[in-house]
């Protein structure tokens, strides 16, 4: 872990603005976005680490030149813009990279620099405390809060400020649902008591920076909370170290490893990895799946990121954030007097897990890994609901959900699929690639979603189950077949219903996925696609048979076959269009064309069968 720290700082370190003469001697310039990021000076605290670590003066020098830069950038009221936005409630984290640095820079600061600091971090503290709130902000900032004053209160001995902390956690904790999630990415609703979930920003941000909190404040209470919902979390942690944000109600930013703009799993799991053997796994797993996204001490947004070297140029932003993750895991991790927890049925072969508070199933077989969602996301765009709450009956769905906002694969999709010694064979993206934050995603045109899906053409309109926030999921387990139903009606991004309804059927078993697609449509202009996309590999082989197509790489293989004759098997049609920024992926598009709707309902089904090699091909 170490080790990775230093490859980041190092990356950040090279990109520092060293003339003194500049107005902006000290700050870090982001290649990608050409600009000067205020939140790059978070980097302060992992600077400083390093210096603690090695005794470098190049890392004393960097650390405190960055740390004065941010200072200066800071306005009156105690707030840093987000340039080159002007969002004002990522002071939390700013402060918490000051407030975690200053006790290892304070020996080396001048008298004025001192002075500077101090008032600089008593200023945030007081616009944190007055401002940030859950109506303000989405919740990783308000339990993000509970770890930056818990942080200044080791520098600052005021006891209000503990207690602002304290009250900041026990709202965040306030939050977490029946099935143990954190619930408020998005907006938080007071009315219903509810709010969006996303794996990313919870196991990246709101989690590690609560277990921050209650290694400062020494509160068991907040600590086992956090343990029961780290648990929970993390079963969407695959077995190869990637987590699972496919559907959340920010997966707009998903990279596979975590969110593009939060912190970082690392902190959660390295902070609490001695409570029980399940962190400590995960937490080296979260790492190493980290390390194979970073490329000369930057980091990527996906496994395809580095494909194209020459053009590819990341954002600062996730290299930054992890190594603030893995400063403050280093920093701030403690060991309890219990042992272990005894290992559970974590690792047993075939079985069906049904969040019903998020309505999204989790499969796993011998060799297999694989995520159903019907999430309904919940988020504010503009002035604009797209749905207040997970559990809403559907008369009172919003008409047009998906309007202006995020679109998250639901509607029974199958968002990732993985296979050992295989890696990820299908992943989702945006039903509709939006670039809902402008200064985090690209202007990049029109591209086709990642996610498997279907959709149905009548006259000039598009229907699809991707639409459908009103799927309903039922699941039956066996040790040989694990099966799962998901059922709804197809709709276009209005929410317009098309009047035909489907059932998506997977059975799962030890090497393949058997789908069956059942609709219940009629009509003579009527044309119906399933569109699979499977990821790419490098060095990726053709070889089309007269019944399916199979993808090989290496030693692996990955082999789409139609057990029903109605379909006609389409490769490759619109190829360049199959990639994702978020996560930074390829695809390959394999699509069903139902060639005869004579019978009623239609029913297609196919195999994705794998051959798993012993080396990573996808």
């Amino acid at each position: 872990m170490i080790e990775t720290l230093f490859d980041l700082s190092r990356a950040l370190v090279k990109r520092q603005i060293l003339d003194k003469n500049d107005s902006n001697y000290g700050a870090i310039q982001c290649d990608s976005c050409n600009c000067l990021h205020t939140r790059a000076g978070e980097a302060v605290f992992p600077l400083a680490l390093c210096y603690r670590y090695s005794g470098g003066n190049n890392f004393l020098g960097s650390a405190i030149n960055l740390g004065n830069w941010l200072i200066s950038k800071q306005q009156e009221e105690g707030f840093w813009f987000e340039t080159p936005d002007t969002w004002n409630g990522t002071t939390v984290f700013q402060l918490m990279a000051l407030a975690a640095a200053y006790p290892i820079l304070e020996s080396n600061l001048s008298s004025s620099e001192k002075i500077n600091w101090i008032d600089s971090i008593k200023s945030a503290t007081l616009w944190i405390c007055t401002t940030i709130s859950e109506k303000y902000t989405p919740i990783n900032y308000c339990a993000s809060s509970s770890a930056a004053l818990m942080l200044v209160y080791q520098i600052i001995k005021q006891k209000k400020i503990k207690e602002k902390a304290k009250e900041f956690a026990k709202l965040t904790l306030k939050r977490i649902n029946k099935d143990g999630f954190i619930c408020g990415e998005g907006r938080y609703i007071p009315l219903l008591m509810r709010g969006g979930v996303d794996v990313g920003y919870n196991l990246d941000m709101s989690i590690g920076a609560l277990a921050i909190y209650s290694v400062l404040s020494n509160d068991a209470d907040v600590r086992s909370a956090v343990v029961k919902s780290l648990k929970a979390h993390l079963n969407f942690m695959y077995p190869d170290g990637s987590i699972d944000n496919s559907w959340g109600s920010r997966s707009y930013k998903w990279t596979l490893y975590g969110s593009k703009t939060a912190h970082g799993s690392q902190m959660a799991l390295g902070i609490l990895s001695d409570e029980n053997h399940i962190f400590k796994k995960a937490s080296q797993l979260s790492l190493n799946y980290l390390k194979s996204m970073i490329n000369n001490g930057l980091v990527g947004y996906g496994p395809h990121s580095w494909w194209n070297e020459r053009s590819f140029v990341p954002c600062i932003y996730p290299t930054f954030n992890r190594a603030n993750a893995i400063a403050f895991a280093l920093c701030y991790s403690y060991t309890p007097k219990e042992k272990y927890s005894p290992p559970t049925n974590s690792e047993e072969d075939n079985k069906i897990k049904f969040f019903r508070s998020i309505n999204v199933c989790l499969v796993e077989t011998e060799n297999l890994k694989a995520t159903i969602t019907g999430y309904r996301p919940t988020y504010i765009r503009g002035n604009f609901l797209i749905n207040v709450i997970n559990n809403l009956p559907p008369y009172l769905t919003p008409r047009n959900p998906f309007r202006g906002g995020i679109q998250p694969p639901t509607g029974g999709s199958l968002s990732y699929l993985w296979a050992k010694n295989f890696g990820v064979v299908q992943a989702s993206s945006q039903t509709k690639y939006l670039s809902v934050e402008p200064m985090h995603m690209p202007d990049i045109g029109e591209i086709e979603t990642l996610t498997p899906h279907i959709r149905v053409l009548k006259g000039s309109a598009i229907f699809t189950n991707l639409y459908d926030l009103n799927v309903h999921i039922k699941t039956k387990e066996s040790k040989e077949t694990p099966i799962v139903f998901c059922e709804g009606k197809l709709k276009d991004e209005k929410g317009n219903n098309s009047g035909i309804k489907f059932q998506y059927k997977y059975e799962f078993g030890a090497k393949s996925v058997t789908k069956m697609v059942t609709l219940w449509a009629k009509g003579k202009n009527t044309k119906i696609e399933i569109i699979e996309p499977i990821i790419q590999a490098k060095n990726m082989r053709l070889l089309p048979l007269n019944n399916g197509i199979i993808l090989r790489t290496g030693q692996n293989e990955c082999k789409i076959t139609p057990l029903t004759t109605n379909v006609e098997l389409i490769h490759g049609q619109d190829k360049e269009k199959y990639w994702s920024p978020f996560p930074y992926l390829y695809a390959y598009p394999i699509k069903l064309l139902v060639n005869e709707i004579k019978n009623y309902p239609i029913v297609v089904k196919y195999n994705i069968e794998l051959k798993l090699g012993s080396c990573k091909g996808f």
